[in-house]
């Protein structure tokens, strides 16, 4: 099957087709409901569709009646705000489908109500504006909504109104909602994943001294960040998820779907601002294979971490962290990896082993430094969720040592979003617990919204 995204079409987006594949149905993004068009262009983009709406209501007698003021209204901002929802996502690099629950109660306390939504969704389908991908339902707790994106009528359409994924943050403005999230779990612990069942959450002890501390910190975090400015997403709220144990996973999570920050792309948290100020994101470069490096009690990578002789950057870069995710060698490329490496998938992952191999004669088998008695596949589940562990417990040192100055940072899986005068002590605070927890040198890469990004 052909991939999203496989040609652009003249107005630069992506050229849709007609179904997902199972990865691209989980990709998808939440429809934001408060999305707005904010130029001429995308206000004309849709009123003109605002106009065949109206005219499809009348031909196929959809309504009772005509709208009135009000009703025109309610459809211009819903239309605003779907439109808006559906380009972005199928606007970015990687071209995402989109979705929302169509539960009323899911509508409740947001701009646009259930039914005019529901409705205004039914128009475009009708019209051939948009595709759907049905959604289903394995289990009465396990459902999965409907899919939606832009069909090349609409990509043309928009084009005429000057429309393109360059220009999108001209045309449309993605408004977060100013709540923050209630938070009624703040820690999790799953049970080790099974091919072909469901992940069960565990019972835990909330009085445990390993749980009690663990929650005291996610609490203290979640009332510096409520007590915080942070403009540009959803406000900050968290919960971490453990895996099998306490020595496993324990990523942080931000609670939410509309606006939250770790699913914004990085141009877009590079938007927010914190207590007044802009941002930098402080990443840990090739995290999990230094830190596989200080499990193994090897030198840190000298260099870039992800040159490999003979084989381009972004396929040596797919296989190492493929092979560490799956705790062995990558022999055939996964559907994700295939649409984000695009050409370069033509690179046989055995002739990629190869030549990384022969920089990383390790990871021939990185399961061996899991120093336990499990039978090497459990060691290979274990690898990634080890390493997870380490990073999460460097991000949330550095979280904490940044707390006791009064500063808030945002955890990202592998690093930091700071105001930008917290730079520095950001670097400091991330080194530092690298060294002290796992006894590495870590590399650090700086992004901000500014032209130029520093590296140290």
């Amino acid at each position: 099957m052909a991939s999203i995204g496989a040609s652009a079409s003249p107005s630069g987006f992506r050229q849709p087709f007609q179904t997902l594949n199972k990865e691209q149905f989980k990709a998808a993004k939440i429809i934001p409901l408060h999305a707005q068009p904010i130029s001429l262009g995308a206000a004309g983009f849709v009123a003109e569709i605002g106009q065949l709406v109206i005219e499809w209501e009348a031909s196929a007698r959809n309504r009772k009646r005509k709208r009135r003021q009000k009703g025109l209204v309610k459809l211009e901002k819903a239309l605003g705000t779907i439109l808006g929802g559906l380009l972005w996502h199928w606007g970015a690099t990687q071209p995402r489908a989109s979705y929302r629950s169509l539960k009323t109660n899911d509508f409740t306390g947001e701009p646009i109500g259930a039914e005019v939504f529901k409705g205004t969704l039914k128009a475009l389908l009708q019209l051939g504006l948009i595709h759907q991908h049905e959604g289903y339902r394995r289990q009465a707790s396990d459902s999965f909504s409907a899919r939606y994106w832009p069909s090349e009528n609409l990509l043309k359409l928009a084009d005429q109104h000057g429309i393109a994924p360059s220009t999108l943050r001209q045309h449309f403005r993605l408004n977060p909602p100013k709540k923050a999230p209630r938070v009624v779990q703040p820690l999790r612990l799953m049970e080790l994943k099974v091919r072909g069942r469901r992940q069960s959450v565990l019972q835990i002890d909330a009085a445990s001294p390993e749980a009690f501390h663990l929650i005291q910190q996610i609490e203290a975090m979640n009332r510096l960040a409520a007590a915080t400015v942070v403009e540009g997403c959803l406000p900050p709220q968290w919960r971490r998820t453990f895996t099998h144990d306490w020595q496993h996973h324990g990523r942080w999570y931000a609670a939410g779907a509309e606006g939250n920050y770790q699913n914004l792309s990085q141009a877009d948290r590079l938007q927010i601002r914190i207590g007044g100020e802009s941002v930098v994101e402080v990443d840990i470069s090739a995290s999990h294979l230094t830190l596989l490096h200080g499990m193994l009690g090897l030198p840190e990578p000298e260099g870039d971490a992800y040159s490999v002789e003979g084989v381009p950057r972004d396929v040596a870069k797919a296989w190492i962290n493929a092979t560490i995710g799956k705790g062995s060698p990558v022999q055939r490329w996964a559907q994700k990896a295939r649409e984000q490496l695009g050409r370069d998938v033509s690179w046989s992952p055995k002739q990629v082993g190869a030549a990384v191999l022969g920089r990383y004669p390790f990871l021939s088998e990185p399961a061996d430094a899991i120093r336990t008695n499990e039978a090497l596949p459990q060691r290979r589940k274990l690898l990634p969720l080890q390493l997870m562990f380490i990073e999460a417990s460097i991000i949330s040192q550095a979280m904490e040592d940044l707390a006791t100055k009064g500063i808030l940072a945002l955890p990202m899986h592998d690093g930091l979003i700071v105001a930008a005068s917290a730079e520095g002590t950001a670097h400091e605070a991330i080194k530092r617990a690298g060294k002290e927890l796992a006894g590495v040198n870590l590399k650090l890469k700086t992004d901000s919204a500014a032209p130029a990004a520093a590296s140290r």
